[in-house]
């Protein structure tokens, strides 16, 4: 299972990390554990959720000028931390 992934979903939520690290790294993480085939042992909920996270990561943009699609820092951490269940206004 892919707990790694979600620890570190849950680190930047709780605001360890910024959204450029987070990101780059998230995604990265993600392709070597789908490539290494990780992934496909993970439960269809939690499969879910890494995926979401990562499409997410993919549309984080820090950026002034983003699209409308893109998300900024605030909006990518609060996301994140709805996905893994984590109050990030807490952490």
């Amino acid at each position: 299972m892919s707990e790694m992934l979600l620890s570190f979903a849950a680190t930047f939520a709780g605001g360890r990390l910024s959204a450029n690290e987070f990101a780059a790294a998230y995604q990265e993480f993600w392709r070597i554990e789908r490539d290494s085939g990780v992934l496909a042992g993970d439960e269809p909920g939690i499969s879910e959720k890494l995926s979401s996270i990562f499409v997410l990561a993919d549309n984080y943009s820090a950026d002034d000028d983003r699209a409308d699609y893109e998300l900024d820092e605030d909006a990518l951490r609060a996301r994140v931390a709805e996905i893994v269940g984590v109050d990030a206004d807490v952490l």
